[in-house]
This record gives structure tokens, sequence and C-alpha cells, in this order.
């Protein structure tokens, strides 16, 4: 049996963002920014090398990007009218949502989403066809809701040894470092809920992976376009 050491604590880095800058994270846990030009810019212009090295992830990014790259482009005037534009860019689209509620709800259930190279919980075709769903649906402004597995394990990377030999390996995904976040009860505390599979019960925390669109249902804020993600409990 492996032997596993559990962790007696877990630290959660946080940039130390300008006053500036705040509104940097929420971007970047908005996936508006896949397949929104402008508001890639600003990761993309506020320190290439790191963007890069993350695998264009902003959550991975933001807490590797160096202090002073953070300060000079908080008094970079060029970088400061991306950074606007972009949140302008979010704010309306989040606005434009927000006037257009119906009381539809659509439920969009699959195995997999493809929706950024960093979140590895896709495999091919279909994840890719499901995440262009949701991104196609986000924009068309309908109230599409995916639900599907935040997957510990991403799907495996195949390579070729020198010998040409086909080598494996399988990624672990740390949650901490994606762009998804845990949906919570009023009183702070995890969403859990209770599903049957194969005649057992088994229990799942929700965690929502974007957040495109706000959409009102009865009486709670939900995401329009998210995936939220089952994962089971230790």
């Amino acid at each position: 049996m492996p032997f596993r050491i559990r962790p007696l604590k877990e630290f959660l880095v946080r940039p130390a963002l300008p006053a500036a800058l705040q509104r940097m994270p929420e971007l970047g846990f908005n996936l508006l920014w896949s397949w929104n030009h402008a508001v890639r810019a600003v990761f993309r212009r506020l320190d290439p090398p790191t963007w890069n090295a993350s695998n264009h992830n902003p959550v991975v990014m933001l807490g590797h990007v160096p202090q002073a790259a953070l300060e000079r482009a908080a008094n970079d005037p060029r970088f400061l009218t991306t950074y606007r534009h972009a949140c302008e860019i979010h704010d309306n689209y989040l606005a434009a949502a927000a006037g257009s509620g119906s009381g539809m709800l659509v439920a969009y259930l699959s195995m997999e989403y493809g929706l950024l190279d960093c979140m590895p919980i896709y495999s091919g075709g279909l994840g890719v066809l499901s995440g262009d769903h949701l991104k196609a649906s986000s924009d068309a402004m309908l109230p599409l809701v995916g639900i599907g597995l935040l997957y510990q394990k991403g799907y495996l990377q195949q390579t070729l040894d020198p010998d040409g030999w086909q080598q494996e390996r399988t990624p672990v995904n740390d949650f901490y470092s994606l762009p998804v976040s845990p949906v919570s009860r009023p009183d702070g505390s995890d969403l859990v809920v209770s599903v049957t599979l194969a005649g057992a019960p088994a229990s799942f925390t929700l965690c929502n992976t974007c957040e495109w669109k706000g959409w009102e249902r009865e009486g709670k804020d939900l995401p329009l376009d998210s995936v939220l993600n089952l994962v089971a409990p230790h």
C-alpha cells in the first residue's frame, strides 16, 4: 500500500497587488479572458515570461509574478489603459446578462469540459465541444449551467522516449492553483450534495469553475454558463 503523508497546514499565497490593479484576480477567475483577446492582453502584457511559464493560468501567474513587475505595471499609463479597458469589457458583459433575465435555466451535463489548456479535465473532442457550447451560450446570453466532474488527476499526457516507446504521465490538479472556487452556503461552509451511485450514497462538494455572468434564480445568484464541478470530499 502506498505511503501517504497528509499535510498539517495549508498555506494559500496571494499576491500583494497595488491599489491600481486590485481587480486582477477578478479578471483571472472569470474565464471571459480565455476567448476575449482584450482581457487576456492584461495578463500577457503584465509579465510575458511568467505568463508563458504558468501555462497561461492567471491564478498561478499572479502567485509567481515578481512584485517589481506589479509595481511597474501599476505606474505604466499604457498598461493601465489596457487594464481599465478589460475591466470595462468585463463589467459590460455581466451587466448585459443582468438585464436579460428569464425564468429558464438549462442544465448541461458532460463528463469533460475543454475550457482551458491549464485545466486538464478533458481529453479531446467531446470536451472541446462542451467548452465551446458554454462559451457560445454565454455570448448568446443563454442561461446555461454546465455540470461535470473536477478531476483530481487530469487526463494523461503521452510522449515518446528516445527509443520510440510511448510514455504516459498523469498530472495531479491542484485546485488552489486553478481558476475555481468552492460554492459556499450562507454560513460560509462548503455546499455538499448527496447522490446515489450504484445503489450507494455518495457526497460531493460543489466547485464553481467560472463566473462568466450572474443569473438570478429563486432568490440566489447562480452563474450563467459556469461549470459546477462535483468533487468527492475525503
